[in-house]
């Protein structure tokens, strides 16, 4: 197999560079690249090219423009012409086919997209110039011998066959009529019969919708004499499914030149569309959960985040309505229903029964029991097209969330069309809950933290303590507002060094203080120490107590030191005055 060479026209030059690397993954092709469209017209007098990449939007010609001047050339009919353009508008795509344009690809491209659109021209390239080499020779060999003319034709029609039959594509002739001349094995199969008894037969009869497609296509052909670009067409095989060809049409002419049938080509690309499809589909997919997950985020409320939930749910599956359900013993209690004006709201209480009933939300123990009991699943329990006139409901979807293998809240999904809830619409839903049910559970956390760390914070302040957290390796003193009033510093002054804190301490204490600071380091314990404070603020000598534990951050590995320390000036000052009465207690007693 001959190496394929292929034409790049783009004047951007990191674009041709792209295009150039891409071309040349596949199959080791030989890559031309020019950023002219003129420059391209005059080297494809001398060359000959298996494909042509072009840019849409050029200086001097656009990419209609130049494929309409290709196209003029001779041997340019039926190269391929692929136009990359930015543009989404059928104006622009309609005067590139129109030009005769071959394929399309949406910039920028995408490089498995690329590769596979070359790799299947390139194919059909090959196809095409291997069926004109064999259409020549045949000519060439029943221009030697007219006298051996219908040995030759019947001969060379039979080797043509076989060489056609190892083509892994669809390939058939029909005359001027639409009756079939030729039709390769793999057609045959299709359609479950033989080549020879397809022969005769019009298309249209064999092929039903998709064979009159057929014949008003080869009419072009036969009225214009020349090839028509690829195109893609569907049409459905004999077990009813779904399938996507890439097909060709070339006239076929006798010795005289005239045309006298047209030869038709189709590659089946049916599992590349359906990847292509997958691929949109998982695009669209993590493209919605990026977005529901950035909505989410800056939430802070568990009821914000429920009803911003339903709502992205509900206009990006384009249903009526979406809510959210507390699921009691004996009552549903409906906290949330977005809606978009086609059924009324939910919201309030209701009885079980009535509401599982009216909308589809029984739960029942035989649809549980086979769940594991985990804190958090989501699980869809039922799906279907009901003719339940329910408020002008049609169909429904719910996905339950449990805990603890019960069933505590319900997302429903209620729409006023009946429908079937696709596999892929199933797992975003299931997905996108998963992540409501996260982001509840953080808000839900974090409130009660806030809650716990005001009331300590209260506890704090009734007994007049403080806490600390050293991190002695950056010398950073965190402290609680607490501490900052108890210690007499300005806000300005913590976080803090231990040096700065240090400083306070009163002169007759801070070796001791130290001491049991060291002592707690080197044996990772705890320690108790009593000192006293110069207060910044007013200068006021208060005394301390403080508790803490040295131990080893398992994060990162360092030490760190984290205490309390509290106000005991009071107890201080009654421990020294009862010191003092028990001093002049007993000097009374000595002077008697």
């Amino acid at each position: 197999m001959t190496t394929p060479h292929i034409l790049i026209v783009d004047d951007q030059d990191t674009n041709r560079r792209v295009y150039s690397r891409l071309a040349t993954n596949v199959e080791g092709a030989r890559v031309e690249s020019v950023a002219h469209p003129e420059e391209a017209l005059l080297w494809l007098e001398s060359h000959e090219p298996d494909l042509i990449i072009t840019d849409f939007r050029m200086p001097g010609l656009d990419g209609a423009a130049f494929t309409r001047r290709v196209r003029a050339m001779p041997g340019c009919a039926d190269l391929p012409i692929v136009v990359v353009t930015v543009f989404q508008d059928r104006t622009f795509r309609h005067a590139a086919l129109e030009a005769g344009a071959t394929d399309f690809l949406l910039s920028p491209v995408d490089h498995v997209e690329f590769r596979t659109r070359v790799r299947n021209l390139l194919l059909m390239r090959r196809q095409q110039q291997q069926l004109r080499r064999h259409a020549q020779m045949l000519e060439q060999e029943l221009a030697e011998s007219e006298s051996s003319r219908e040995r030759l034709v019947r001969d060379s029609r039979e080797a043509l066959a076989q060489v056609i039959d190892t083509v892994p594509a669809f390939i058939t002739a029909t005359d001027r009529e639409g009756r079939c001349v030729f039709a390769n094995a793999q057609v045959a199969r299709e359609l479950g019969t033989s080549p020879s008894e397809m022969v005769g037969r019009g298309l249209s009869a064999l092929l039903g919708s998709a064979g009159r497609r057929s014949d008003n296509a080869d009419r072009l052909v036969l009225e214009r004499g020349i090839s028509l670009p690829a195109f893609e067409e569907e049409r459905s095989d004999a077990q009813g499914r779904r399938r996507v060809m890439l097909t060709t049409k070339a006239p076929l002419r006798d010795a005289a030149g005239q045309v006298t049938s047209v030869l038709t080509s189709s590659l089946d690309i049916t599992d590349r569309k359906f990847a292509e499809e997958r691929l949109r589909e998982i695009e669209v997919r993590q493209t919605f959960l990026l977005y529901f997950n950035d909505e989410l985020r800056p939430l802070r409320q568990a009821a914000q985040i429920q009803a911003e939930a339903c709502r992205l749910l509900g206009e990006h599956l384009r249903v009526a309505r979406v809510g959210l359900a507390e699921m009691h013993k004996q009552e549903v209690r409906v906290t949330v229903d977005w809606n978009d004006g086609r059924l009324p709201s939910l919201v309030g209480t209701w009885e079980n029964e009535t509401f599982a009933s009216a909308f589809g939300a029984e739960i029942d123990d035989a649809a549980l029991g086979a769940e594991p009991e985990t804190a958090s699943r989501s699980k869809t329990l039922r799906m279907a097209d009901t003719d339940s006139t329910s408020a002008g409901m049609r169909s429904y979807l719910n996905v339950p969330f449990l805990k603890v293998g019960q069933p505590v809240a319900l997302l429903f999904i209620h729409d006023t069309e009946p429908q079937t809830w696709t596999a892929e619409q199933i797992d975003l839903i299931e997905e996108a809950c998963e992540r409501l049910w996260g982001a509840v559970e953080r808000a839900q956390a974090a409130a009660a933290l806030h809650d716990s760390q005001q009331q300590l914070a209260m506890a704090l302040n009734a007994a007049r303590m403080g806490t600390f957290d050293w991190d002695p390796v950056a010398d950073r003193v965190t402290l609680t507002p607490q501490s900052g009033t108890l210690l007499g510093l300005v806000p300005a002054c913590f976080p803090a060094t231990s040096g700065e804190l240090l400083a306070i301490l009163h002169p007759e204490d801070l070796a001791r203080h130290r001491l049991a600071l060291l002592e707690a380091g080197r044996k990772e314990g705890h320690y108790r120490s009593e000192y006293r404070v110069i207060r910044p603020q007013d200068q006021r000598v208060m005394w301390i107590e403080e508790r803490g534990e040295a131990t080893i951050d398992p994060a990162t590995g360092r030490m760190r030191v984290k205490g309390v320390h509290w106000d005991i000036s009071e107890l201080r000052s009654a421990e020294k005055q009862q010191t003092l009465s028990m001093h002049e207690t007993r000097a009374g007693a000595r002077s008697t």
